[in-house]
């Protein structure tokens, strides 16, 4: 996220603190569950005695409602990680969704639900009418759910409603998940340990109005007044890198680049409201992540997404946030430089692999930050001069020098006691630092080419 490498690189760093691929984990010890239930890696620790393999989230959204409902269904398969399962427990923002709308159901059986009355209040504990006997079953259950999300809460955006411009009666609905926000508006296991293998997302609105969201758009039919935007995503993906972008976007196609043999399709989707000499320069702006998705290839591997596509979408929030193969972007977010490369960047440091806990946010903003002075060095095109950029990075983060780049305990607790100042300037700074070390220490040549950069 933007707030307002080589292989051999990327690789060793699984064991500091990254998750790059859906695995099976033993169970960490009981803090916040349903007695009986141990808990998982994740910050709430839901959803320890399941392996999630994938959802399918179905989900009627209309941003014109005033009331910023959301109703839908979530399918969520898993594999038991121990014998005997007779509950289940997953994230979901309680305020908002207990209510007489929730109904989980275990093979057509409603499940009884509840969620805690004091402590973490936000964990659903599903009781199953039948108890999964064998570790290792492959199973499934869906929720269906209606209700209102919150409100932004200082750094916690979540799930948010707004007019571009006012009275002009373009509604739009955007989604910002980052960092414990997914469960205010979906459930799911928010743990970045266990990311599902892919995800299927079907979204009905009224037919004004486009989706945007992760992976291969396969299906948009009309019935009425109303069109289901069907999504596939078939990689690994994290619960808070899933996304949503509802408005009457203008979309943008601007060809494909051509990736390791595979030819990547390049979008943007716009608002109505951002047109002429705006437009024009943000589309000229994007246009160079273009050649950087070959840079980025050449110096990290090839796209992780190729098969899907490449693409910024804007959105109501005042930055970008790397959603897997759809960055959400600000209208300025998508006139700047240099976060059009960070986002970038995060297709591979924070989306294909993700850090294990938030404590490692680092290993994602430090790459990204890095990618900027790289986008700068490499791609002539963002008329951007890198020595200065890195200049930059490197006095802000010689000038903070009280904050850890691993993030405390304390520090991850919400999103706003992370999401501060001293933080930002740890993580993006000083991890980018981190990566220029890691530089030096490699060779120039092995990690970018013959150019190099002061360090």
């Amino acid at each position: 996220m933007k707030r307002k490498l080589y292989p051999f690189i990327l690789f060793s760093l699984l064991s500091l603190g990254c998750a790059a691929q859906h695995s099976l984990r033993k169970p960490t010890a009981n803090r916040f569950g349903a007695p009986g239930v141990e808990n998982s890696t994740g910050y709430s620790g839901t959803g320890a005695n399941i392996d999630v393999v994938y959802y399918r989230c179905d989900w009627t959204i209309d941003p014109s409602d005033a009331t910023k409902n959301i109703s839908g269904t979530v399918t969520t398969y898993f594999k038991t990680t121990a014998a005997n399962v007779a509950a289940i427990t997953l994230d979901l923002r309680k305020s908002a969704f207990n209510n007489a709308a929730l109904v989980p159901k275990y093979h057509g059986v409603t499940c009884s639900n509840s969620f805690p009355v004091a402590g973490n209040v936000n964990i659903l504990t599903l009781n199953l009418p039948a108890i999964i006997v064998t570790a290792g079953t492959l199973d499934s259950i869906s929720i269906t759910y209606s209700g209102t999300p919150p409100a932004v809460s200082g750094q916690a955006e979540g799930y948010q409603r707004g007019e571009s411009p006012a009275g002009s009666g373009n509604w739009y609905i955007y989604t910002l998940s980052e960092t414990y926000e997914d469960k205010d508006w979906w459930p799911c296991k928010a743990d970045m340990q266990d990311k599902a293998d892919s995800v299927d997302i079907n979204v009905t609105v009224p037919n004004a109005y486009w989706v945007a969201t992760n992976g291969k758009l396969v299906d948009s039919a009309i019935n009425g007044a109303y069109r289901t935007f069907r999504y596939q995503h078939r990689y690994p993906i994290a619960t808070y890198l899933i996304g949503l972008g509802i408005a009457k976007y203008n979309r943008h196609h601007r060809g494909t680049v051509n990736i390791a043999g595979t030819n990547v399709p390049v979008m943007y989707y716009t608002y109505p409201n951002m047109t002429g000499a705006t437009l024009t320069n943000a589309l000229s702006k994007m246009d160079v992540s273009k050649t950087e998705l070959a840079v980025f290839s050449d110096k990290f591997g090839p796209y992780p997404f190729a098969s899907e596509k490449h693409g910024y979408y804007q959105h109501g929030w005042g930055g970008g946030i790397e959603h897997q193969t759809f960055s959400g972007m600000s209208s300025g977010s998508m006139q700047s430089w240099s976060i059009i490369a960070h986002e970038l960047g995060h297709q591979w440091f924070g989306d294909k692999v993700t850090f294990s806990t938030w404590n490692h946010l680092w290993l994602a903003e430090g790459f990204a930050k890095y990618a900027e002075v790289l986008a700068a060095e490499l791609v002539p095109a963002t008329g951007a001069n890198p020595v200065t950029h890195l200049g930059s990075i490197k006095a802000t983060a010689r000038a903070t020098n009280t904050t850890p780049v691993l993030l405390s305990a304390a520090s991850i607790a919400s999103s706003n006691t992370m999401w501060t100042a001293a933080n930002d300037n740890a993580v993006y700074q000083r991890g980018a630092m981190i990566v220029s070390m890691l530089r030096t220490m490699m060779g120039i040549p092995d990690f970018s080419g013959p150019q190099g950069l002061p360090q």
